[in-house]
């Protein structure tokens, strides 16, 4: 539930360690494997003060339609449905406000509690393993380069 509450990254890592059993105890992986299906969605008011921070204008400037709930929601971003002005139905990954002014405290918080249990179940990789984690998650912040990778393939 606190992993819920604290939304973003703690989901994002909590799913990456639910699959992670080789490294942690099962009671801990079968809880957090709970993270996969139960993803909460942002309101549309945060997804429009982010259109308007990153772009200058809202949804409904930039789309001829965008609809305002949205269609699925992950750990980092959730996807609306859209229609660009001409006419292409287009989905539309919207990355949670919070997540890179939170990164990096948040990541210091869970980097301690990697710490804590390595200590507990003697386990010394768990704290290197999310040093690992650190870097992969601030590239899957970067939608830029997301979107140039997709359009490589």
């Amino acid at each position: 539930k606190g992993t819920l509450r604290n939304k973003g990254i703690f989901i994002k890592v909590g799913q990456a360690l639910a699959t992670l059993n080789h490294l942690m105890p099962k009671e801990f992986t079968d809880k957090l494997a709970l993270l996969q299906d139960q993803v909460p969605t942002r309101g549309y008011k945060e997804v429009e003060t982010l259109f308007l921070e990153d772009f200058g204008r809202t949804p409904r400037q930039i789309f001829k339609e965008f609809d305002p709930v949205p269609i699925a929601a992950a750990s980092l971003a959730q996807v609306h449905k859209a229609v660009t002005r001409d006419n292409q139905i287009v989905a539309v990954k919207v990355q949670y406000i919070d997540l890179r002014d939170r990164f990096h405290g948040d990541m210091k918080v869970m980097q301690q509690v990697a710490r804590a249990l390595d200590w507990m179940f003697g386990h010394p990789h768990r704290a290197r393993v999310f040093g690992e984690v650190e870097s992969n998650l601030w590239d899957e912040l970067d939608f830029e380069k997301e979107g140039v990778n997709s359009e490589r393939r």
